[in-house]
């Protein structure tokens, strides 16, 4: 009686799961219709769509990979779309696709910067959203050298800089290991003017920080240094955050002049 009972169980959830599958076939051309709304900015036909198949957003978010229209509109840099997809349905944000990029992460290999500060300003947490290998928004951004959007993140999110890869490398083991030179400025002013907080944290989760190969962000600089000995890796890292403290603050201070006189004009 029990492997009978197992047996009407398993029977059930693979007609569960078969009812999804056909569901899905018979929505393609409904997602068509919704790909193209995406691509085009149209919230009207969203609506639309949404007014014929009230589930349609919901069909989407039961799938654990997959692109959403969010995806699409982040990618197409339609920020208006893209707000009004992020106000219906806020898990998109953080749905990878099949290839482990969430909407962010593809923007911003789509050169959508407008879009991609937008969203960060209206949800800042999107910056420790983490994608193939446990590369946040963040790490991406530092890998692609983006020097404005990592500002933005540590202004808005100042804890994105603790977040590891798989390789348990942070975006200071990325930025010297990828020669993201003008990045490490930002990042090493970022965390000397962190340190006279919490310095004791910002050492051990940043700085100390070791990856899978036992190596820190200082071992690292040393090694693609031409092997300088840790000493000297050590001297020039000290002379580094000094230096780039300042570039920090004067490019901080750049941006808040441009913030201010962008409100002026209104």
């Amino acid at each position: 009686m029990k492997e009978q009972a197992m047996g009407q169980v398993i029977q059930e959830l693979l007609l569960t799961w078969m009812g999804i599958s056909l569901i899905d076939k018979m929505n393609l051309c409904m997602d068509r219709r919704l790909q193209q709304a995406a691509e085009s900015g149209s919230i009207s036909n969203l609506y639309a769509l949404i007014d014929e198949n009230p589930c349609i957003l919901e069909n989407i978010d039961a799938l654990p990979f997959v692109n959403t229209p969010l995806h699409i509109a982040a990618a197409c840099g339609n920020i208006a779309f893209a707000v009004e997809m992020l106000n219906l349905k806020p898990s998109f944000a953080k749905k990878l696709n099949t290839n482990g990029c969430s909407p962010l992460h593809l923007a911003v290999e789509k050169d959508q910067q407008e879009l991609v500060t937008w969203l960060l300003r209206i949800d800042p947490g999107l910056a420790g959203v983490k994608g193939r290998e446990g590369i946040t928004l963040f790490h991406l951004l530092v890998l692609r050298g983006n020097v404005d959007l990592v500002v933005e993140c540590l202004v808005t999110s100042p804890e994105c800089i603790r977040d590891v890869s798989v390789t348990g490398q942070n975006a200071l083991h990325l930025a010297v290991v990828n020669e993201r030179f003008e990045v490490m400025q930002v990042l090493t002013g970022w965390i000397q003017r962190m340190s006279q907080k919490n310095a004791r944290s910002i050492e051990y989760s940043v700085l100390n920080k070791m990856d899978l190969t036992r190596n820190t962000p200082l071992h690292l600089a040393a090694y693609t240094n031409d092997h300088q000995t840790v000493a000297r890796g050590r001297n020039a890292w000290r002379l580094l955050q000094t230096a780039t403290a300042r570039a920090f603050h004067a490019l901080a201070e750049a941006k808040l002049r441009e913030a201010l006189a962008a409100s002026s004009g209104l």
